[in-house]
């Protein structure tokens, strides 16, 4: 005789099983499909990070952009000390165009701020200095509260001018001190899409395509670390649908603030 009650209860542990797989595929196979390592850095390579290149791989450099970068236990920590949100720049010889960027990071509050601007984010922000001068060719903000940009996952265009920074797509995103998250971004060819934390963000935006030849990493200035940053070459994933909503450069908004 057939038991209906552990028939349903099986069924509702299947569908189940089946859901959180589903969701799990679509997390990991996105509008990128992920190919050779194009670069990876643990921050286990140098003892000490300054504003000169260093050799950090094959044909990649590092250098401190703005602030201090140190090296830790986990990977490298940003300590603001004024001025500009701490940057470090990597550098490659060969361009890349197709990608997929992912990175690490969490971050500290402190009760010693010495800024009432003492937000947390993380910013990826691949470029190419010789085609455009003076901007990030393509930025995705996991802003948590730093002023410098509006709250959430933010993909933007950045010019370093008054009215140049040209916002893409931005969603709500909450993230919690001293818990570690990751940010992946894909660019192929002028679109971009970013996630981080269940949060995704895309659009479109013609100096996105540009060839890069420089991956900046931000972050607030509150104590941030860093770990794993990882940099693949991609493909279109065939499967992804694109989403009916999906910004363009026509949809975007130019913010009054200057950018970089």
């Amino acid at each position: 005789m057939i038991n209906m009650k552990r028939t349903r209860r099986i069924a509702v542990q299947l569908a189940s099983a089946f859901a959180i797989a589903a969701s799990t595929a679509d997390a990991h196979a996105q509008m990128a499909l992920k190919g050779r390592l194009l670069f990876q850095d643990d921050f286990k390579t140098l003892t000490n990070y300054t504003s000169h290149p260093q050799p950090v791989a094959d044909g990649w450099t590092v250098k401190v952009a703005h602030s201090n970068w140190k090296k830790t236990s986990d990977g490298v920590q940003s300590v603001w000390r004024g001025g500009h949100m701490p940057v470090l720049e990597f550098d490659c010889e060969q361009p890349f165009s197709n990608a997929v960027i992912e990175v690490d990071f969490r971050f500290h509050r402190g009760a010693g701020a010495i800024s009432t601007n003492n937000g947390a984010a993380c910013r990826i922000s691949p470029t190419n200095f010789k085609l455009n001068p003076s901007a990030y060719a393509a930025s995705v903000w996991a802003n948590q509260d730093s002023n410098d940009r509006q709250p959430g996952l933010v993909l933007e265009h950045d010019e370093w001018r008054r009215n140049g920074i040209t916002t893409v797509d931005h969603k709500p995103l909450a993230l919690k001190p001293d818990k570690w998250y990751r940010v992946r971004m894909e660019l192929i060819g002028s679109s971009v899409l970013a996630n981080c934390n269940g949060v995704t963000v895309c659009g479109t935006f013609e100096k996105f395509s540009l060839p890069k030849t420089s991956v900046p990493l931000g972050s607030g200035y509150c104590v941030h670390d860093f770990r794993r940053l990882r940099i693949y070459e991609a493909t279109p994933n065939p499967k992804w649908p694109a989403p009916a909503s999906g910004k363009t450069a026509s949809d975007t908004k130019v913010e009054a603030a200057s950018g970089k």
